[in-house]
Formats: C-alpha cells, structure tokens, sequence
C-alpha cells in the first residue's frame, strides 16, 4: 500500500471519530453557560479544520506493527487532542494569525469580539485568555479520551503516565524554543529542544503507545523506538524549519515570516550564521535585528540564508538522520507491513510540502 493511501484512509476515520467524540462533549454540555458552549464549538471547529493525523496514525502502525487487534480509537484520538492543545497554545505564544488557512483560535474571539470589547487591549487580553482555556480544555479532553479507551485500567494507568511525562518534556522543548528568541543557542542545542519539543512527542509517544496498548513495552523495546524516534523526530522539525520560511503560504495555511518577525534561532538561522563570513553575517545580523521589518527585508533576509548554504546544508543533515532511522527501523520487531509503511512514512516526511 502507498504511504499516501494509507495515512489518508487512517485520516477519514479519525476524522469521524473526532467530530462524533465533540458531538457527544457538546451534548454533554449543552446546558451550560453560552461561553462555555462556544468554547468547545470553536475547539471542535478547530479539531476538524485541517491536520495530517500523523500522531495518531503513527500509534495505530505501531499498535498494529506489534501485533495489536482490537480497536484503540478513543485512546488514538487522546494524542490528536493533545496536538491541538499545543497547537492552540503555539499560535499564541507566536502571535500567529493563521492555521489550516483560517483564523487561529485566539484571533478568532478578537474578531468576533470587536464590536463588544471597544478597547483594544482588554479584547486582545480577553482573546488570548479564552484561546489558553480552549488549549486546555483540549488537553482535559485528550486525558478523558485515554479513560474512556477499550483497555484495561492498568493500561490506562500506563498511558496517562507516559502521557503526562511527554508532554512535560515538550513544555521543557518550548520554553527552550521560546527563549531562542533571546539567548543564544549553537546549534547542537538547537538540535536538543527540537528533541524535547517534536521528536518526544510526535513520534516517540505515539509509537510508545502502541506498545503499550498491544501489550509489547519492555525496556529494551522502548530504546529501539527511541533510537527510531529521534532521528526522524529531529528531521521532521528541520523540514518544518525549511517549509516555515520558504513553503507556501497557501498550502501550509501558515506565514512563511513568523519566525523571522520573532527573531526565532531556528536550526535553519543558527546554521546560516555559522556559514557567512564576518561581513556578511554583521550585515545579516543588522537586517535581521530591526524591530519593524518590511515584506522586502524579509525576502532580503531568506534570499540571504538560501545563498548561505544553509538550506542545502539541512537537507543533507534531513537525509543523513532519515538513514539513521531507517537503520533503526530494521531492528525493530514490526510486521512486514508496518515496518514497510514505516518505511515510506520516513520518506514522505523528508519531502512533505505542508
């Protein structure tokens, strides 16, 4: 099976699981308070208006790889529900405007807010409060899906422990990346919160999760998913970081100038320095340091990184951790099919577009 195929037939079905898993959270909730309502509105709206599932799917080749049989939907749809949770919260934390080509959450209450709230900064305030709270309600939900999974209660136990441990070493990635802004990072620590903040919990989570669920975890499993997990965890962000600044808009439903405008120390910028020669990179670093950058210097800028060498530089290094993470692939006790999906899925994450 192509590895297309298969992540968009995954896709249909989560999908369905997602919108049918929110009709059942607002039914439950239908007499509360308006507010409350239009909160878990907007977190549906938002749960179903893009996405590549790819957390989930990874869980189900794992699950399946491994010998699992029966269905795991609601504890596939847990880990989906915490990507959006850090989704929600990512886009305020970057100010960004856009995702999946419509408004973020937090954007969205300060327009639909502005003939209520005249003062620009209280219904900023209240925008992005009301964003964080849909965050965690997210967050609240991905937790109940675990609960209400068609496993035993030690297994839930076990999964909301793994849970909780990722997702703290994916806050402790962020406030690494956050801080990037204003301390400098070589880019071997850059490599580490990339570690943190992606790897652990879009691809080591989901595949620890199969294992648990299909009755596989031993320590000496986990270190070879761990040693599949992060190479591969690692290349996707720097193909995030190369789609960030020179993808299209359009199709990644995103701006291409956030981390630019952020003054972000992405891998892509730190290695771009670390190419220039002096004179150009105090001429970069004067650009790049302006507070109010124009749409010209901002093309000026990724003109100048793309013709630092960086840019071929990170596919390079895409391509070298992908091999390591075929290599570890192969020690891996999957079935034939997963592990030849796993394979393709290495592939197609290295050329994604979006």
């Amino acid at each position: 099976m192509q590895i297309q195929v298969s992540i968009q037939q995954h896709k249909e079905i989560i999908e369905q699981e997602l919108q049918l898993f929110f009709e059942k959270t607002l039914d439950q909730n239908k007499t509360r308070d308006t507010a409350i309502h239009t909160l878990l509105q907007e977190c549906r709206n938002f749960m179903l208006g893009g996405g590549k599932r790819l957390r989930s799917y990874i869980t189900s080749l794992s699950y399946n790889g491994l010998g699992g049989k029966k269905s795991q939907k609601q504890a596939l749809l847990s880990l989906e529900l915490l990507h959006g949770y850090l989704l929600v919260h990512d886009d305020i934390m970057d100010k960004d405007e856009k995702r999946y080509n419509k408004p973020t959450i937090w954007k969205k209450y300060e327009t639909d807010y502005q003939e209520t709230i005249s003062d620009e900064n209280e219904r900023l305030d209240t925008s992005v409060s009301l964003a964080i709270l849909a965050g965690n309600t997210l967050n609240t939900l991905a937790l109940q899906s675990i609960l209400c999974a068609t496993c035993s209660a030690v297994k839930k136990n076990r999964l909301v422990e793994l849970y909780t441990h990722y997702q703290q070493e994916t806050a402790f990635g962020q406030i690494l990346d956050v801080c990037s802004s204003i301390q400098y990072y070589k880019t071997e620590q850059i490599l580490e919160y990339y570690r943190l903040k992606t790897a652990v919990y879009s691809i080591l989570l989901p595949l620890h999760f199969g294992a648990v669920l299909a009755d596989k975890e031993t320590p000496a499993l986990v270190e070879q998913l761990t040693a599949f997990a992060e190479p591969l965890g690692i290349a996707f962000q720097l193909r995030d970081d190369l789609i960030g600044a020179f993808g299209n808009s359009s199709e990644t439903g995103k701006s291409t100038s956030t981390d630019i405008l952020r003054k972000k120390r992405t891998y892509l910028l730190a290695k771009a320095l670390e190419l220039m020669n002096s004179d150009k990179r105090k001429n970069f670093l004067q650009l790049w340091q302006q507070p109010n950058l124009e749409p010209k210097d901002i093309e000026t800028i990724k003109g100048e990184i793309s013709s630092s060498g960086a840019v071929d530089f990170i596919q390079n290094k895409i391509n070298t951790l992908n091999n390591e993470a075929q290599q570890a692939l192969t020690t891996l006790p999957f079935q034939a099919k997963e592990k030849n999906l796993f394979s393709q899925l290495i592939n197609h994450l290295a050329t994604r577009t979006k």
